[in-house]
């Protein structure tokens, strides 16, 4: 099986990730996640490197940091603290709980869930994704995709694989150095050398 790593990934990177993981789940735009969510997406990036400590670290023992981490806040700023204020997560508090345990929240950056979520998502087992793919992803989750819209969804996932990032400011995508072995990512994704439109 074709693998690929994560090379030289400084810590701008990895907030970076962090940063655009958070945002994408935060669907009100409130700044804030619920903490099952939150737990959910450090799973997803790969934080929990080591299953055997996934009793170290637990929804609970995520609840116990956040509410303690947000007393702390409150306290700092002369404010009350109830527990029904509501068990939610802001960014910089979840920064700090990766640091609370980091014994156990190291990010994994062989990245094997990548892999295996792109062969979950390939139809057919071709070796490659296409618009059809993005679009069964969709439709398997109850969102509508067009395929001039699942075509624009892997441009952009193509162009960020490849260290490219849209500034925020002017909203064009800027080249900036891989932090992925792109060579054997291409490899796994690349389609057949006579059909590539809409695919990467």
């Amino acid at each position: 099986m074709v693998t690929f790593t994560l090379e030289e990934v400084d810590d701008d990177d990895i907030e970076w990730d962090l940063q655009q993981s958070f945002d994408a789940m935060d669907d009100e735009k409130l700044g804030r996640l619920s903490i099952d969510a939150a737990y959910t997406l450090l799973l997803g990036l790969g934080y929990m490197r080591d299953y055997k400590l996934r009793d170290r670290f637990t929804t609970e023992d995520m609840t116990f940091a956040v509410r303690a981490l947000r007393r702390e806040q409150k306290v700092k700023n002369g404010e009350p603290f109830s527990k029904d204020d509501g068990d939610w997560v802001t960014m910089e508090i979840l920064k700090q709980v990766i640091e609370m345990y980091s014994f156990v929240l190291q990010r994994d950056r062989s990245a094997p869930v990548f892999q295996s979520a792109i062969e979950g998502i390939d139809q057919g087992h071709k070796g490659f994704l296409d618009a059809s793919d993005v679009q069964k992803l969709g439709s398997s989750v109850g969102d509508s995709i067009s395929k001039k819209e699942a075509e624009a969804m892997i441009e952009v996932t193509r162009r960020v694989l490849e260290g490219e990032r849209e500034d925020d400011a002017t909203g064009v995508m800027s080249r900036e150095t891989t932090t992925l072995d792109y060579g054997h990512i291409q490899q796994l994704l690349s389609p057949p050398e006579d059909d590539q439109e809409g695919m990467f």
